[in-house]
């Protein structure tokens, strides 16, 4: 099974405020090699210091010669509704030199994931805005057990620090990252409560939209084997 690609654009705040309230469908780079890489079908997660994600599916991916020619095809609201023709720009070229604009212009069309939004593991937990009880941190992953446990009398979860919305959408070297905290923890708990249960959820059975997986033993587990 092949991971979604996925790319990460960072955003001035003006601009991921348009995102943010479905103004802004259209965001425009230098055709780069790296964003060259960019293909409809792919996943943009837009970032902003301070404010948090905001995920796309990428539907079209258009080329122009400079950003002139770009900004007399597509919708100036789709690109920047603040402002007019000429303000769009001069925005431009405010962050791109004239050796960037050289090499051509992308018009990346995108269908934000609005509904995804909040993320409780993003907005709160990873942070540190809600207090929890931390039991192994690494570079990419955290686990911990939540302020309310969900199930089980021991409930750990565990969550790749970048966002990912799905086991669906796990990067090879995340999944492993993933892999070796969820082994370590599911036998530390095996070897003090004689078994537990992992459990993840995908589509409409996941209720946050941030890949998490659950540890869970004890009392209130569901119960798929009968004790001899």
């Amino acid at each position: 099974m092949h991971s979604r690609v996925v790319h990460h654009l960072h955003l001035l705040p003006e601009y991921f405020d348009l995102i943010r309230d479905g103004t802004k469908t259209v965001e425009v780079r230098v055709a780069s090699p790296s964003k060259l890489a960019i293909r409809p079908g792919h996943l943009i997660r837009f970032v902003s210091d301070g404010a948090g994600h905001v995920e796309a599916d990428v539907i079209r991916v258009t080329r122009y010669a400079d950003f002139p020619a770009l900004l007399d095809v597509e919708s100036l609201t789709a690109v920047n509704s603040r402002t007019d023709h000429a303000g769009a720009l001069r925005a431009l070229r405010r962050i791109y030199t004239p050796e960037r604009e050289q090499l051509g212009a992308l018009a990346i069309e995108f269908t934000p994931r609005t509904g995804d939004q909040p993320d409780w593991y993003c907005d709160q937990v990873i942070p540190g805005a809600v207090e929890v009880d931390v039991v192994l941190e690494t570079a990419a992953v955290l686990a911990f057990r939540p302020p309310v446990p969900g199930f089980g009398s021991e409930h750990i979860i565990v969550v790749p620090k970048e966002h990912v919305r799905s086991i669906l959408e796990l990067a090879p070297d995340l999944a492993a990252d993933m892999l070796s905290a969820v082994q370590t923890l599911a036998g530390a708990v095996t070897a003090q409560l004689g078994g537990c249960q992992v459990l993840t959820s995908v589509g409409d059975e996941q209720h946050n939209r941030h890949f998490h997986v659950h540890i869970a033993a004890g009392e209130g587990v569901a119960r798929f084997i009968t004790a001899d």
